[in-house]
Order: structure tokens, then C-alpha cells, then sequence
């Protein structure tokens, strides 16, 4: 099952409590614009349960994070991405993984003065059992360069736990599919 869309979920008949994979990815940062130095945002983190106790008809919420806006004025830093997040008990990002998960976006990139690549999102303010934070946005050089957009591709969740296993990877507005 793939969440894009949404703030809750309605726990299906066969859900199955004891074989089940929650994943969460933050969404990536936009890039600067300064002009002659542009560097790019950082990537979102990952975040991931297993076994994460629900009912068939249960409630769970969760939020999907927004890709940061490239800078479009000269000298000014690219927007952060915002984090992801799934929790089967109340309506806000998790605090314990037996709970959920939540994965936090990355740093938009720097200005004109700051040439380094906004940081991932960090693992270490994650939740989950299994936590990668998000990969550095690319340094910049004196060449003039566009800022990006990150896409809203964030997958919320995958959720693996029903009589049957789905596994795919896609980008929303993107390019993988």
C-alpha cells in the first residue's frame, strides 16, 4: 500500500500486526540561488518500523512532507523540505518507535555567501529501528547556476503487513517510477 495523498488511514481487514513494514522518506530541500553560486538541497531522510501493532478499523496518522522551493531571487538560501511521518497512536509525529516513524527533510542550500550544499535530513532526530539520514546537497562552484525544485515525490509509507507483499519505488512529479 502506498499513502501519497491524505492525514489518515483506516487499517484494513488483513493487516497482519506481526509482519509489517512501515517506511518514511523526508522530503528533499530546494536549491539556492546565488547567483554565480547555487549549491543544491539536501536529500530526505529514512525512517522504518516492522511489526507495528494495528487493528483491522483502526486509525493511524500520518504526514507527508513537502518538497523544498528552489531560491528564485539572487543571494538567497533554497526552501527545507519537511518531514514524514506515520503514527498509529495520535495525530503528530512519533516519538517512540513502537509507534511509528518519522523521517526529517533536508536543509536548503546555502546562498551566495554559502557555497556548501544544504544537509540531509538527520537520522539521528529520526524514529524508526532502521534510520539513514539524507544525502548532502552538491557544493557549488563560481559558475551561474538555476535553482531546483525538490518534487513532492515523497512516498509516506509502504506498508507491507497484508496477505500479499507490494514493493515499488516511485517518484510523484518525478522521474522514477
Amino acid at each position: 500500500i502506498f499513502i501519497t495523498s491524505g492525514t489518515t488511514w483506516t487499517v484494513p481487514n488483513d493487516w497482519n500486526s506481526a509482519d509489517n513494514t512501515i517506511v518514511t522518506i523526508g522530503a528533499g530541500a530546494g536549491g539556492a540561488n546565488g547567483g554565480t553560486t547555487s549549491p543544491g538541497g539536501g536529500g530526505g531522510a529514512y525512517s522504518k518500523v516492522s511489526a507495528i501493532g494495528l487493528s483491522a478499523g483502526d486509525t493511524a496518522y500520518y504526514s507527508i512532507g513537502t518538497g523544498g522551493t528552489g531560491a528564485s531571487a539572487d543571494s538567497t538560501a533554497g526552501g527545507s523540505g519537511s518531514n514524514t511521518w506515520f503514527n498509529k497512536a495520535t495525530n503528530s509525529a512519533p516519538v517512540l518507535a513502537t509507534n511509528g516513524a518519522l523521517a526529517l527533510g533536508g536543509t536548503g542550500g546555502g546562498t551566495a555567501a554559502i557555497t556548501t550544499g544544504g544537509a540531509g535530513g538527520s537520522n539521528t532526530s529520526g524514529v524508526g529501528s532502521t534510520k539513514w539520514s539524507g544525502g548532502a546537497g552538491g557544493n557549488s562552484s563560481t559558475t551561474d547556476r538555476t535553482a531546483a525544485t525538490s518534487p513532492d515525490f515523497v512516498i509516506l509509507v509502504v506498508l507491507v503487513g497484508l496477505a500479499f507483499t507490494q514493493v515499488h519505488l516511485f517518484v510523484i512529479d518525478g522521474s522514477i517510477s
